[in-house]
């Protein structure tokens, strides 16, 4: 299973792209900066959420730089050829939950949203709901020890 749960400041406002299929999807950057003593260490990562059948954008309209937000999904790092030919590697994540949480300098507010597109079952006609039966109650006595 590949799977990351990230905490970071959004790095650039989210945009709306598509693909030539016409495949919507969300980009935005992520930064994560971890602390060790006096030292800082920051870690960018490329953010993609894909738009699924009757998903929404509007997410990426509070997706706004500084704001910090929790994303989960796949991780994979790739490598490329920068503007001036040197090597250069990302660090990618197709991101399957959005957690807005707040702080963006823009609104101000402390929003909190979540947004995924993980389908819920329905249950069938046949199935019937489960219902958690109560426990018998039980004697200390009854106990071998």
């Amino acid at each position: 299973m590949n799977i990351i749960h990230l905490i970071g400041n959004v790095g650039k406002d989210a945009e709306v792209k598509s693909t030539q299929q016409g495949k919507q999807y969300i980009s935005f950057s992520v930064a994560h900066t971890e602390k060790f003593g006096d030292q800082e260490k920051t870690t960018w990562f490329s953010c993609t959420k894909w738009v699924n059948d009757g998903g929404s954008t509007a997410v990426a309209n509070y997706i706004k730089k500084g704001g910090k937000v929790a994303v989960m999904g796949n991780i994979s790092a790739r490598a490329y050829a920068g503007a001036d030919g040197t090597p250069q590697a990302s660090l990618d994540i197709r991101v399957i939950t959005i957690e807005l949480m707040g702080g963006t300098p823009q609104a101000g507010a402390n929003t909190q949203a979540t947004v995924t597109h993980t389908p819920t079952p329905t249950p069938t006609p046949t199935q019937k709901p489960q219902t958690q039966q109560p426990q018998p109650a039980f004697n200390d006595d009854d106990l071998p020890f």
